[in-house]
């Protein structure tokens, strides 16, 4: 179920698998940012085939790991998920509260 209370923080420009174990699922995510986001922040990845809940497990900027990312920048995401990350490219990601 997708949540209702939920802020658009920006579009996936790049998108790849990494790995599974154990039931986590872990992906790597390029994101222009249109809002804040922090790590452990929870967000919601929603395609036009596919919602997927995660968790922001690591954030990269100029290929150095930050704790936050601001407006405008564009990071580059580890996400954790219980399910597969069945996402693409023009994706929307949201923040969800």
């Amino acid at each position: 179920m997708i949540p209702m209370s939920r802020e658009k923080i920006g579009t996936i420009t790049a998108f790849e698998e990494k790995d599974k174990k154990e039931g986590e699922f872990k992906s790597e995510v390029t994101i222009q940012l249109s809002g804040e986001l922090e790590k452990n922040d929870r967000v919601a990845l929603l395609g036009p085939v596919a919602y997927t809940p995660a968790e922001v497990a690591k954030i990269e900027l100029d290929n150095k790991e930050i704790e936050k990312a601001e407006e405008n920048d564009e990071v580059k995401l580890t996400v954790t998920s219980d399910e597969k990350i069945n996402i693409r490219e023009n994706t929307t990601a949201y923040k969800m509260s």
